[in-house]
């Protein structure tokens, strides 16, 4: 079968007084308090990645903090790689030598692994 790159993240809002709503990603949201009483939310992402995440060869990560309609801010961080799209890695069976595994054939797998800070939450 055929495979996608991907990308496995954890949406990680800095601490506020007020913990933050994260919409991103899937499963439950973990809440954290500091030992000053500033709590976090965090939540796992993973998504498929197609070509069209890809800007000029890079991949870059956009995150945006929205306070309601009193604050909004975007901030990007490319994520190391230089590509146009995905690259298809030769898949093998153990048993074949170098030949593909027939149903296996061309896959694409990355998994990047980041922690994602979002930027200044509004602490009043």
């Amino acid at each position: 079968g055929y495979g996608y790159d991907g990308i496995q993240a954890e949406a990680t809002p800095k601490p506020s007084l007020q913990s933050s709503q994260t919409e991103v990603g899937h499963g439950p949201t973990v809440l954290h308090t500091t030992h000053d009483n500033l709590q976090w939310a965090t939540r796992n992402l993973s998504i498929q990645l197609l070509p069209s995440h890809y800007q000029n060869g890079q991949l870059v990560l956009r995150c945006t903090a929205e306070v309601g309609a009193l604050y909004a801010e975007s901030t990007e961080a490319p994520l190391g790689t230089s590509r146009k799209e995905p690259i298809p890695e030769r898949v093998t069976s153990p048993s074949s030598g170098t030949s593909p595994s027939p149903d296996a054939a061309t896959r694409i797998i990355v998994a990047l692994l980041i922690k994602v800070s979002v930027i200044r939450f509004l602490t009043r």
